[in-house]
């Protein structure tokens, strides 16, 4: 009876060990699983760029013109076009004097250096740029 006894607890042992390693091989593979299709969707966002370099071209017309009048040319458009094109808000970094000599955009917001070191000026322009979230593109002109 001992060596039946023997036998039998031996099968079992080798039963778990089975088990055992099978619960292992499918942890492995479920982990390998998960991180892959982890490092894919992170792959498909790392590339979408925040920052895009815009030509003056494209940011201009928009900046100059106001509810469906071109300041530059003084006529009103009608367009559908450009009714639906991108719309931007400039972030003028000229410091003001130069600002104030070569006049001002009418979607502007002149943010300088020393702007950036007034705690109010700070957060009014904080607020100011949470209410323009997902309505228009920022965009920073530099000198």
């Amino acid at each position: 009876m001992a060596n039946s006894t023997r036998q039998f607890f031996n099968s079992v042992n080798q039963s778990i060990n089975d088990t055992k390693k099978h619960v292992q091989v499918n942890v492995a593979e479920r982990k390998k699983k998960a991180s892959a299709a982890k490092a894919e969707a992170e792959s498909k966002h790392a590339y979408t760029p925040v920052v895009l370099e815009v030509s003056a071209t494209e940011v201009i017309p928009v900046i100059c013109t106001t509810k469906g009048h071109d300041l530059a040319t003084g006529q009103n458009i009608h367009d559908k076009k450009a009714k639906e094109s991108l719309q931007f808000y400039l972030i003028d970094s000229r410091p003001e004097t130069l600002a104030k000599e070569q006049g001002r955009f009418p979607k502007a917001v002149n943010l300088n250096p020393e702007t950036l070191q007034d705690p109010d000026e700070l957060l009014k322009i904080t607020d100011l740029f949470e209410g323009l979230r997902g309505a228009v593109h920022v965009c920073i002109m530099v000198r």
